[in-house]
């Protein structure tokens, strides 16, 4: 793997519980209610300043050293607001983040040297900070 052989993992991510929710049960007494609910406290359907707040305790949880944060273009809900939460994050914690663009479904979106590139220059940074 690209990330093992140069020492980093993933620990966590945002994207792929981006639409699930803690409590998966909907109660029969109120269903609308409980749909409701589940739809406005997803991930993707809350505000930039809980987002930012969810990534600061993962990073804590998890004690990660930096972000990689792929941004999609065919994924608008959970792209949406990824500038001003990571800048959020960095203010609050001063973790380094690295924002890349790519597409699940168009490969225009991606370039692979420059991708790596990037990638290779930010963990670099972060073998330099944790010296």
């Amino acid at each position: 793997d690209y990330l093992a052989d140069r020492g980093a993992l993933f620990a966590t991510d945002t994207y792929t519980d981006a639409w699930r929710h803690d409590n998966f049960l909907i109660d029969p007494k109120d269903p609308f209610a409980a749909y409701a609910d589940r739809l406005l406290t997803v991930y993707t359907n809350r505000g930039v300043a809980w987002r930012a707040q969810h990534i600061v305790e993962l990073v804590d949880e998890y004690r990660i050293d930096g972000l990689l944060i792929h941004s999609n273009h065919s994924c608008k809900y959970n792209s949406l607001g990824q500038v001003d939460i990571n800048e959020a994050v960095r203010e609050r914690i001063g973790i380094p983040a690295l924002l890349f663009e790519a597409d699940q479904a168009d490969g225009r979106f991606f370039n692979e040297e420059q991708t790596r590139s990037r990638v290779e220059a930010f963990l670099e940074m972060l073998a330099q900070r944790k010296n």
